[in-house]
């Protein structure tokens, strides 16, 4: 389930809007894999969901620490 209120970060000239996770809501098969350490994240673990341009189809989970350090581009 998606908590935080909505913001828009830029990394690197590209503008993402970011919105953290409880990570509660999911399935209890669900799992992401965060693409900057490419760890999974399972269900229960808040982090942080971010999307450029493309909307929610370009939508990747990040481990929130991972988020600070990532400076893009998503693939």
């Amino acid at each position: 389930m998606l908590y935080g209120a909505k913001r828009t970060e830029n990394k690197r000239g590209v503008e993402y809007t970011v919105q953290t996770h409880s990570g509660n809501a999911a399935e209890d098969t669900k799992t992401w894999t965060c693409p900057f350490c490419r760890i999974l994240i399972s269900k229960g673990t808040p982090h942080v969901v971010a999307w450029d341009e493309r909307g929610s189809d370009g939508r990747r989970h990040f481990h929130s620490e991972c988020w600070k350090k990532f400076q893009g581009p998503m693939l």
